[in-house]
């Protein structure tokens, strides 16, 4: 999957979820802003046009770099 273009198959799915700050090493500084919310997208995708899809589902931590791979299933979602 590194380093390859996977054109996206249907919609995306896009939403937030929560994290409990308190169980994490996150610090609030001054003016830093939001670090509870939790940024998630679900994109069914095909390695060829004649692939069938895949399903990759990411997120983004307020206190990471970059976006992390949660899950990959070969199931579509409806």
């Amino acid at each position: 999957m590194a380093g390859s273009a996977w054109p996206v198959g249907a919609e995306p799915l896009h939403w937030f979820s929560r994290c409990n700050w308190w169980d994490s090493n996150l610090h609030a500084g001054r003016g830093q802003g939001n670090i509870v919310d939790v940024e998630f997208w679900r994109l069914q995708v095909r390695a060829t046009s004649t692939s069938p899809l895949r399903t990759l589902e990411v997120r983004k931590h307020p206190g990471w770099d970059g976006w992390h791979l949660v899950q990959v299933s070969d199931e579509e979602w409806t």
